[in-house]
């Protein structure tokens, strides 16, 4: 879709969102309007507080986002999907409005401190706990959108990378761009990369785009239950890219404390995969057992990997040190060792 300035209406103000949904009254806009908070990202989001102490974010699109294409389109199917289904519900934060005509979404603020975003609602994998709980999370989701149609969700467009650099890497960063040159020109990455795309196969409705800063614990709930936010990238596709983009997220955390190692460092986080692929397979033997999911998890997980690693050069991160190097040597390592990779995963899944 093209937006064009003379057609796009930017969103109202929060506040005005709010007056016009029901959620604040005219008396209580004055209070509201001395308790918004506001980050910046691809999109705008504001957290609002009435005088009882609620809180919501407000999230839509700005002019300059969608001039880049951005939508909320599959962020408000998801929470559309939440209004009538208890196992999306159980995921995500509580709908409070949606308007797709402006690209507005309204939802419950996870974090009900003073500070927002919250660095204390911060859930790492590095704890099993947490690793075992998401796990768990997912697969519900992943199961209760099984067969559902829904647009592809563009999430796992590095497999494509070995037959498209040139769309790929066009309009992208410096770095990013010699960094896709090396990843395709690398014989093992760009045949780890084509057998993915191969293997890969929509089943299901996935996230497209977990990582640490995409869940959190509701604060106001008595359970502070874990829920996954910001679905942009959600869409129809194969629910282990998910997991495998989980045991991504698993190991960047771990390479953050130790960017100058290279080489293969699965088994550093032996622990949190155990505790995430049990909270996973145990819920959906009967994908555990397919002769597909071992070599999928492996070819995902490296693609993730090279995933995290150009959009860290497309913010400037030189690929030749720190972690950005270390996750491009990690997946070589992967790459070469890829029957020791699917060892140590069986070693990891449930005895079932």
């Amino acid at each position: 879709m093209e937006y064009r300035s003379t057609e796009w209406r930017e969103a109202p103000n929060p506040i005005s969102i709010l007056l016009a949904c029901g959620w604040l009254t005219s008396d209580q806009a004055d209070h509201a309007r001395s308790h918004i908070d506001t980050t910046s990202s691809s999109h705008a989001l504001t957290r609002v507080s009435d005088p009882a102490g609620r809180k919501v974010v407000v999230k839509c699109v700005p002019l300059s986002a969608a001039a880049r294409e951005r939508s909320l389109r599959s962020e408000m199917f998801v929470y559309r999907l939440a209004r009538w289904m208890p196992a999306v519900a159980a995921v995500v934060p509580r709908p409070v409005f949606i308007d797709e005509r402006r690209h507005v979404l309204v939802v419950e603020s996870l974090a009900h401190g003073r500070v927002w975003p919250d660095p204390n609602m911060h859930a790492p994998l590095s704890e099993p706990r947490v690793a075992r709980e998401l796990g768990a999370l997912l697969v519900e989701f992943h199961r209760a959108t099984e067969h559902m149609q829904m647009w592809p969700s563009p999430a796992p467009g590095i497999l494509g990378l070995p037959d498209s650099l040139a769309y790929a890497s066009a309009g992208r960063h410096s770095h990013t761009q010699a960094l896709m040159s090396s990843i395709v020109h690398d014989a093992q990455l760009s045949a780890a990369l084509r057998t993915g795309a191969q293997h890969y196969a929509a089943r299901c409705v996935i996230h497209g785009d977990l990582r640490v800063e995409n869940w959190a614990r509701d604060e106001g709930s008595e359970l502070r239950a874990l829920k996954i936010f910001d679905w942009e990238l959600a869409g129809s596709g194969d629910p282990l890219w998910d997991l495998s983009s989980l045991l991504a997220a698993a190991l960047f955390e771990h390479l953050l404390h130790d960017a100058a190692h290279t080489g293969l460092t699965l088994d550093g986080i032996a622990v949190q995969a155990q505790a995430l692929l049990h909270g996973y397979f145990e819920r959906w033997q009967v994908l555990a057992r397919e002769p597909s999911t071992l070599p999928k998890l492996a070819q995902y997980w490296l693609a993730r990997l090279l995933h995290i690693a150009c959009e860290h050069t497309d913010h400037g991160a030189d690929p030749e040190i720190g972690t950005v190097r270390a996750l491009l040597e990690t997946a070589r390592s992967m790459a070469a060792h890829h029957a020791h990779v699917m060892e140590m995963i069986s070693a990891w899944l449930p005895r079932l």
